[in-house]
């Protein structure tokens, strides 16, 4: 049984598509904490967890974990988006950014029978 751990707001797609850019990129400023609990269902067990990502950058804050305890899966997500006009030249750097949490939001969590 697999499951994306993250629940609301999830990206499916990166919003800076082209490889270059010939304009600055306006951010604005966001924040959004998810905390989920999933209580494991019964003869199941924990199988794989997403890395836990933590990102610091200039553009802002991401950091996402997942634990198990207590027979419960634990996923916190924390995303704060700083409001900027960021110039061409730090295009790649902000497109990384996004790429990294996109893959991020679409991880797995891998349950299996026991």
């Amino acid at each position: 049984m697999v499951l994306r751990p993250v629940v609301l707001g999830r990206r499916d797609s990166i919003f800076l598509i082209n490889p270059t850019r010939s304009n600055p990129v306006l951010l604005n400023a966001e924040v959004f904490r998810e905390n989920v609990r999933i209580t494991l269902p019964p003869g199941f067990k924990l199988d794989e967890l997403p890395d836990p990502l933590q990102l610091d950058s200039p553009f802002g804050h991401y950091s996402a974990k997942c634990e198990l305890g207590s027979g419960e899966l634990r996923c916190s997500r924390s995303i704060e988006f700083r409001a900027a006009l960021i110039p061409i030249d730090q295009y790649a750097a902000v497109r990384e950014f996004f790429e990294k949490i996109l893959n991020e939001e679409q991880s797995l969590v891998v349950l299996v029978h026991e």
